[in-house]
């Protein structure tokens, strides 16, 4: 699957910066170095490096299409982003849920493909325990700003966005808005 378009600006960007330092370098040799004057020797040299050049871009594009992992600063904060199994791997990790919490795993509501429905599928025991823990934990409790008593499913109780229950490893964090439709979203 491509991910990264053949003339993406940031790939092009860091073919440049590649490109001036084979530039430099180049340019050094050929002050040493003596090219004969014989046309066709001039022409061989020019296209083997027009397809060296050209070799280079392409394996900088089939890299960027194949990495596995990428790594953002946001303000003093590093998020390494990884492919995988995420459920298998050490620490904390952070899994998104509406702004009801809702723990309907029913493509409706919850789409059963989507990191939280598989948290939900795989991680939670007993769905029944697991929604009393929420609805009667004190801490987020605090944290409702409204009941929506008139939704046909799901919850009733609204999180503020932000708010976090740390249920063992997994930081379950209340990330997007629920429309009438229960359709996600979020407003930035």
């Amino acid at each position: 699957m491509k991910k990264v378009n053949f003339c993406d600006a940031q790939l092009r960007q860091n073919y440049f910066a590649v490109l001036s330092l084979i530039g430099l370098i180049t340019s050094f040799c050929l002050i040493v170095i003596k090219v004969p004057d014989e046309n066709s020797t001039r022409f061989t040299i020019g296209v083997c490096l027009a397809l060296f050049l050209s070799a280079v871009y392409v394996y900088m594009w089939f890299s960027a299409n194949s990495r596995k992992c990428a790594s953002l600063t946001i303000n003093n904060s590093k998020i390494d982003i990884k492919v995988g199994d995420i459920f298998s791997t050490e620490g904390l990790k952070v899994i998104a849920f509406n702004e009801y919490f809702d723990s309907i795993v029913d493509n409706d509501i919850i789409s059963e493909g989507s990191l939280n429905g598989i948290y939900i599928n795989t991680q939670v025991d007993d769905l029944a325990e697991f929604d009393n823990t929420l609805d009667n934990n004190s801490a987020l409790n605090k944290k409702v700003i409204d009941t929506n008593n008139d939704r046909e499913k799901g919850k009733n109780k609204k999180y503020k966005l932000g708010t976090i229950y740390e249920k063992d490893d997994f930081l379950l964090t209340a990330f997007s808005k629920f429309d009438v439709d229960n359709r996600a979203y979020l407003n930035i």
